[in-house]
């Protein structure tokens, strides 16, 4: 197979991405839009989070968690921590 090389701008390359984002996976939304994840992120962490995030403190011996101030974007990123 020949590969084709195509430059690109980066604000064409964003675009471009945006554009089949849109298109293509508009039911994701709150995966890959900003306004929507900063609106989720800000939520308080759900019990379901807490629960998991407590269950699993040993491996988070390292972090000082106030369970009544996390949000769900900071739950999201401890537990991707305890999965990793």
């Amino acid at each position: 197979p020949v590969k084709t090389t195509v430059r690109m701008y980066m604000q064409n390359v964003l675009d471009f991405v945006y554009n089949f984002l849109v298109t293509n996976f508009p039911n994701n939304h709150k995966l890959w839009d900003m306004k929507s994840v900063r609106k989720w992120g800000g939520q308080p962490a759900s019990d379901a989070q807490k629960r998991l995030i407590y269950r699993n403190r040993k491996k988070l011996s390292d972090l000082d968690i106030d369970y009544d101030k996390l949000t769900k974007y900071e739950a999201s990123v401890i537990i991707n921590r305890i999965h990793n």
